[in-house]
């Protein structure tokens, strides 16, 4: 995220992606580059499967609202808003964000992809509304494209490149802890059950020496 952040004081980067360049921050955040090695790559091809299913998504419901504001006003129109257009787009929103929301509930290991999912489907699908052709809608999306990827590739440069972490050494430090905790834990319990022991025998022997003073004998005489 810091590096996202910082590439963005760069002349080139903040022209290009003007008021958008702060989704890359949020992708690489949430691209989870601190996890193991095999998990990150994973998450990562999950990540790519689900943001070009969002483009196309996108793409596919800027196409039926350019199509609704075709279709309802004049070739002459310069209107920005076309509210055919927003309900078409309003629509698709509620259809896609609904079947997301679904799937990460049912499937929650698939909940950073669902939200790459619903980042690009979000963006793109408030803006199509002032949208009058599709070069424009498709200008969106590509400039989309490039931010998260950029930003999977500097998640991939930190997981593999700066902190690289296996699965192997996340299960060995699990077990030493484990085998510390447990090593703790049984000389607790022996502690526990040699001072148990030892009040037992006190107090055994306290009852027995009340039992023998107070014990009366039925035959003094013998």
């Amino acid at each position: 995220m810091t590096i996202s952040l910082a590439i963005y004081q760069s002349d080139h980067i903040a022209k290009r992606f003007t008021t958008a360049g702060y989704i890359m921050a949020m992708i690489a955040f949430f691209s989870m580059a601190m996890l193991p090695r095999a998990k990150y790559l994973e998450g990562l091809v999950l990540n790519i499967l689900a943001t070009c299913l969002g483009s196309a998504l996108s793409l596919l419901t800027m196409y039926c609202g350019i199509k609704a504001r075709q279709h309802t006003t004049t070739s002459d129109s310069t209107a920005s808003y076309n509210s055919t257009q927003a309900a078409v787009c309003a629509l698709w929103f509620f259809c896609t964000q609904w079947a997301a929301g679904t799937l990460r509930a049912k499937v929650p290991l698939l909940q950073n992809c669902v939200y790459m999912f619903s980042v690009m489907t979000m963006i793109t699908m408030t803006y199509d509304p002032r949208f009058h052709t599709m070069d424009q809608a498709i200008s969106l999306v590509v400039e989309l494209l490039e931010i998260f990827f950029i930003a999977f590739g500097i998640a991939t440069a930190v997981s593999l490149l700066i902190f690289p972490m296996t699965t192997r050494m996340v299960l060995f430090r699990k077990q030493i802890a484990y085998f510390v905790a447990l090593q703790d834990f049984i000389a607790r319990q022996s502690t526990y059950y040699r001072a148990l022991g030892i009040i037992e025998q006190s107090v055994s022997g306290q009852l027995r020496g009340k039992n023998d003073a107070g014990k009366e004998r039925l035959f003094p005489e013998r």
